[in-house]
């Protein structure tokens, strides 16, 4: 019987993890995996910014782990091996309700963290400014549910298990690191894997059947048993931002978000490239050498109603990493020229060659002043002074107006800068600042907490 050795991959990858697993309690500094007690779940560090803390259900990813370093005086950092970065408050500030982010280090007080051990292997975690990690009560069960500071209280919603996964890398390591570290067997072949531009095989984790290109539209683009003949094929380019386009090896057509503003259910087709926002895609690792697909608006690739059938459409929806959304990538060496996209020889059609890099203007200062109403999550495109709304989460609005602008601004790469008018909860942050890579655009998430849609109105100055 010939076993697939993708099963075998993935069965040494699961009994590393749980053999990892069973390490259970907090021996001081350390690589840990932190879990919620009331549900189960881990601290996660948000795939979409890499810097939001949330719970999410254990995979055993780099954004999963943390490396518990000592801060003197029985307070410990807390690391993101994926980010870097360390447990922090939002917008600096100490009250109950502050989302907690990961940040750069730096001899902070919200950054020091007490772990307290409250019996049972179960710990609390106390900031030096005297709030706890807490998970909100009213969705201590949901993936995604964002991590809070409280005033300690110690009941489950603000109680820890922590298992330990080895020892802290050696010093200067740390920047080298990608994926996950406990998780994978050192002889995994790298072929069977996502490891930046080339040519794949991209395989559904769900059904075992791979991501196809329907020969008779020559765009739509399905599910469909594994062949690997060149529709089966994809060349993923570097778009810049960490950004990819996935072209496809038959016929050069790139898959593209079928709407300017996605909602769930919006088709992924392959289209004719064009430097498009909605071609653009992040491939994130997820554990288990398994990854999502995420587009420029914030949606995954996604298999339409979980169907194990040939020719099940893929659309977009929200990402929730379920196994409909799991990919596993198996690199392709190519025999023939990366131009050579058609069946059957004969020369292939020329393919759209990217525009030369723009030429930068000279630099003006200015700013701009806006303000709209949100309701959970939105990004904002800004360039040359005109904002375009994206609506990631929750009810589009799309009345956002300008209030005032001065000077120019010109096309060129900037560092801007935000400064908030109207107070309300939640955060406005520069996203991406203008480069040549986005064309200039500086990109503005505004993120609302509040229940109610709420009013915002801040400038950008650069």
């Amino acid at each position: 019987m010939r076993v697939h050795p993708f099963l075998v991959i993935c069965v040494l990858a699961c009994a590393a993890l749980n053999s990892f697993a069973q390490v259970e309690g907090f021996t001081g500094p350390g690589r840990y995996r932190v879990e919620s007690v009331a549900s189960g779940k881990a601290l996660d560090v948000k795939l979409d910014d890499n810097r939001t803390v949330q719970q999410w259900a254990s995979s055993g990813a780099a954004n999963q782990q943390w490396d518990v370093e000592d801060a003197r005086d029985g307070f410990f950092y807390l690391r993101s091996v994926a980010a870097n970065k360390v447990l922090d408050f939002a917008e600096n500030r100490v009250r109950d309700g502050i989302a907690l982010i990961v940040a750069d280090r730096r001899d902070s007080d919200n950054q020091k963290w007490k772990i307290a051990d409250t019996g049972n292997q179960q710990f609390t975690l106390v900031s030096k400014s005297g709030k706890a990690a807490d998970v909100p009560a009213a969705r201590r069960n949901e993936d995604g549910a964002p991590l809070q500071t409280q005033g300690l209280h110690g009941l489950e919603n603000q109680r820890f298990r922590f298992f330990r996964l080895g020892d802290l890398p050696a010093a200067g390591a740390r920047p080298r690191e990608r994926g996950p570290v406990a998780t994978a067997p050192t002889n995994v072949d790298p072929k069977l894997r996502y490891t930046g531009p080339g040519r794949y095989a991209i395989q559904f984790v769900h059904s075992g059947k791979n991501l196809d290109l329907e020969l008779n539209t020559q765009e739509r683009v399905h599910q469909w048993a594994t062949h690997l003949q060149r529709n089966q094929q994809w060349d993923i380019e570097d778009a810049g931002g960490g950004w990819v386009y996935v072209r496809s090896a038959e016929n050069g057509k790139a898959l593209e978000a079928m709407a300017r503003r996605p909602t769930d259910g919006t088709p992924v087709n392959a289209m004719p490239w064009r430097n498009a926002e909605e071609q653009k895609w992040r491939i994130n690792e997820l554990g288990n050498h398994e990854f999502n697909i995420v587009s420029r608006h914030g949606r995954a690739i996604d298999l339409h109603a979980f169907s194990k059938d040939d020719g099940a459409a893929i659309q977009l929806w929200q990402d929730n990493r379920a196994e409909n959304q799991r990919f596993r990538f198996t690199r392709i060496e190519m025999t023939l020229p990366a131009s050579g996209r058609i069946r059957g020889g004969g020369t292939p059609p020329a393919q759209p060659t990217p525009p030369p890099p723009p030429v930068e203007e000279e630099y003006t200062s200015g700013s701009v002043i806006w303000r709209g109403r949100v309701n959970r999550e939105i990004l904002l495109d800004l360039r040359q002074g005109q904002f375009t709304e994206r609506t990631v989460v929750g009810q589009s609005f799309n009345n956002g107006r300008i209030l005032k602008s001065s000077g120019r601004q010109p096309l060129r790469t900037l560092d801007v800068r935000i400064r908030n008018i109207k107070k309300v909860k939640g955060y406005v942050e520069i996203a991406e600042q203008p480069s040549a890579a986005n064309n200039f655009t500086a990109v503005i998430r505004i993120r609302n907490n509040e229940k109610d849609s709420a009013d915002y109105e801040f400038e950008v100055s650069w």
